[in-house]
């Protein structure tokens, strides 16, 4: 419709409830006796027509689409009073929001516009979510099929459980507080594990994490033998090695276990199998796997004398004597009665040894021979070596 103001050529625009407005014309100017008077059309109240999802947890946290119309200019969506955050509107018919904490129970969702509430409100369910409160064990192969046991709260509806972002489908709930989860496979590193039940989920948490490793490694065994009377420290150096939670010598549990680093592990040897000499696996365990090194360490049975040859002399010393037996090889010291004595050792079976002068007069005295896998003391009333005047 258009209408002649004076020399002006005016349209005529209808809008909301037969409201109309006079469009003038750019630099026109308006003459009689009559006034213009603007009239503001009130923005359309925001309307709600459901949630998605409808239910979620008493902790909060989770993100909640609200869909209806004239969202444009929405400035917060309250759950039961409480306002949500991280608010985003998408589009003049959809926003998504976080939820807060909140009581269990039934609430109104509505959404502000400019200080304008919505003209109706809609249903969220706030539910006791189930909680994670411990992980066992809380590392495993990137391979999956680590069996943990999870436990918390309101297990009893699991349907899913998810580790990071995968899926595990092989679970067993046990009871409310109690459920075991076989892990799929995963890349390496640590991540979020989440119980899922029916429209909620495990809130995040400290004690809900899981590390997916890759398998050990071994690259080297330092020293690479010992006594059979066990007691040797060994280092193992390789990768992987956090979480190590047992190290073997010929299927015997070696003791002090100490993990230093991802790289390191220290342990002391167990006595040799049967105290036999001879080199046996090593076996390093992990939650992500084992690693075996075989014949990585060698059991040699610390030095033992049979004989002396000759068993006497004088105690102004520099007598040679053949000293018989076994595992001489390695020997670092030979002692009579505690004084040192030079020496050759001529085969893993034999030594020649000078018997250093004995100030102590004549008598009857012991021989030590040690080696680095032990010390074989000989008592006097053994094989004994005697001093003359």
């Amino acid at each position: 419709m258009t209408h002649r103001w004076g020399s002006h050529l005016l349209r005529l625009t209808a809008v909301v409830v037969a409201a109309v407005a006079l469009v003038v014309p750019a630099g026109a100017v308006v003459a009689g006796a009559g006034t213009v008077q603007t009239e503001m059309v009130p923005t359309p109240a925001p309307w709600i027509s459901r949630t998605f999802p409808t239910i979620g947890s008493a902790t909060g946290g989770d993100r909640v689409a609200i869909t209806g119309h004239h969202f444009t200019g929405i400035t917060a969506a309250r759950f039961g009073g409480v306002p949500g955050s991280n608010l985003v509107v998408e589009s003049d018919t959809r926003i998504v929001v976080t939820t807060p904490a909140h009581a269990v129970g039934a609430v109104r969702v509505r959404v502000l516009a400019q200080g304008r509430s919505s003209v109706r409100g809609v249903s969220y369910e706030f539910t006791d979510p189930p909680t994670v409160t411990g992980v066992s064990p809380s590392s495993g192969s990137i391979d999956g099929g680590t069996t943990v046991t999870v436990t918390g709260t309101h297990l009893d509806e699991t349907c899913c459980v998810r580790f990071g972002g995968v899926v595990a489908t092989d679970y067993d709930v046990i009871d409310d507080t109690t459920l075991t989860v076989t892990t799929p496979a995963h890349v390496a590193g640590d991540v979020r594990v989440r119980v899922i039940a029916p429209d909620t989920s495990s809130p995040r948490s400290s004690a809900a994490r899981f590390a997916f490793v890759d398998a050990p490694t071994l690259t080297n065994i330092a020293p690479t033998s010992g006594s059979t009377d066990g007691g040797t420290t060994v280092t193992l150096t390789g990768t992987s090695l956090t979480g190590t939670s047992s190290v073997t010598f010929g299927g015997s549990a070696a003791a002090s276990l100490t993990v230093l680093n991802d790289t390191t592990v220290t342990v002391v040897a167990p006595d040799a199998p049967g105290h036999a000499p001879g080199a046996v696996a090593v076996v390093l365990t992990t939650p992500a796997g084992s690693t075996t090194v075989t014949n990585g360490f060698t059991y040699v049975a610390p030095p033992h004398i049979t004989s002396k040859s000759p068993p006497n002399g004088p105690i102004s010393g520099g007598t040679s004597v053949t000293i018989a037996g076994t595992g001489f090889t390695g020997t670092t010291s030979v002692l009579f009665d505690g004084i040192s004595a030079a020496f050759v050792v001529n085969s893993d079976a034999s030594i020649t040894a000078i018997s250093p002068a004995h100030p102590g007069g004549p008598g009857l005295v012991s021989v030590t021979v040690t080696t680095p896998y032990g010390t074989w003391v000989d008592q006097a009333n053994m094989f004994p070596f005697i001093y003359e005047p």
